[in-house]
């Protein structure tokens, strides 16, 4: 069993709830993030349990999530898409994100059984 860890670099793109319950949110990372982006593959399939630090402020739980999609553009920055049921995220949480012009530091960590 192995505990994968990522750290990275974002900015808030947005989130949005569905009718059916489910929650997407979206964070739009630099060129400089694209390894560490790449290592989010490997959570694929697996529960992610999702935190983020807005401007150096002290860490905020987002709730348990999938690796909904990954997108690299051709200048290199990433797009990261995570989704959940309405009941495994913290949506009072998502305030925090929403401070215009911040910076995130998104700590995604999953366990990994081999």
């Amino acid at each position: 069993m192995e505990e994968l860890k990522v750290k990275l670099e974002c900015t808030f793109a947005g989130y949005s709830t569905k009718k059916n319950g489910d929650v997407d949110v979206k964070f739009k990372a630099p060129y400089s993030e694209i390894v560490n982006c790449v290592s989010l593959v490997r959570m694929i399939g697996r529960n992610i349990g999702v935190a983020c630090k807005v401007n150096g402020g002290k860490p905020v739980s987002l709730g348990t999530f999938y690796l909904n999609r990954l997108n690299i553009d051709r200048d290199g920055e990433s797009t990261i898409t995570f989704n959940t049921e309405l009941n495994s995220a913290e949506i009072n949480n998502f305030i925090e994100l929403l401070a215009p012009e911040s910076i995130i530091f998104v700590l995604a960590k999953a366990i990994i059984e081999e």
